[in-house]
């Protein structure tokens, strides 16, 4: 994953089919010539058929934003793995705060659904980070390592190479503050010394967190930054652009 800095769009709960194919078309005709980015997307799961399509023979790859962790069963508001392939998924997102903290989600659970997505050939991006609480005491480590715990032990040699870790602040997430570049890369390294046990070189790390044109290139400075999982800036194409073309300008990854 870390031959191209990477770029990831989190549509969430926003846009319709039209909005989101739309979109997914525009993306598609403006990736096909880049050097050293990639583009991903995340669309709601009504619309991961639809987008995939209209990516279809583009470097835009389309992944869900959860997926099981068993293969099928009674399972009620669940996606299966085999469905998202089936729709034209690619990789799936696990472990984003607003599933650990709206729906519950314990790190338990986010490491099954990434093991489970692994050893079935789907990349995972996983995504940790500490709430507004834990910042303020100083616990931005601790909270990252509870997180990570059941992850990296869990974690097969084999399967480390598509596993992709976001650190996505929580109180960054859509407030329009963002963590200083210290903190960055003082959260980026602990990231990667997690998993130095299980990974001769570090994953690749993406930061998330009110990510905007204004401030993206200044947060691509950051060591071991090796791209965005963005939010809101996704939405809308000329944003999204703007961040890849960001990307662009800054070169390969170092």
């Amino acid at each position: 994953m870390k031959s191209k800095r990477l770029l990831v769009g989190n549509w969430k709960m926003y846009l319709g089919s039209s909005e989101a194919t739309a979109l997914a078309s525009q993306l598609a005709t403006f990736s096909k010539d880049l050097k050293h980015s990639a583009a991903w997307i995340a669309p709601s799961f009504p619309h991961l058929a639809s987008c995939a399509q209209a990516a279809k023979g583009s470097p835009i790859q389309v992944g869900a934003q959860n997926v099981c962790w068993e293969a099928n069963g009674a399972f009620t508001g669940e996606v299966s793995l085999a469905s998202l392939k089936e729709c034209g998924c690619n990789f799936a997102i696990v472990g984003h705060s607003e599933r650990r903290l709206l729906c519950g989600e314990t790190p338990e659970l986010v490491a099954r659904r990434m093991n489970f997505a692994l050893q079935s050939n789907l990349q995972v991006i996983l995504c940790v980070g500490e709430t507004f609480e834990q910042h303020q005491d100083g616990e931005t480590h601790a909270a990252l390592a509870e997180q990570l715990a059941p992850v990296v032990d869990g974690l097969a040699a084999e399967h480390a190479d598509h596993l992709c870790v976001a650190y996505e602040p929580v109180w960054a997430i859509g407030t329009g503050r963002y963590p200083t570049n210290q903190e960055i890369r003082g959260a980026h390294e602990f990231i990667a010394q997690q998993f130095a046990r299980k990974m001769k070189d570090p994953p690749c790390i993406l930061y998330g967190g009110s990510v905007t044109p204004e401030n993206f290139e200044h947060i691509l400075g950051v060591p071991l930054v090796h791209g965005a999982l963005v939010g809101r800036a996704s939405l809308k194409f000329e944003q999204f652009r703007a961040l890849i073309e960001i990307s662009e300008r800054c070169g390969p990854i170092l």
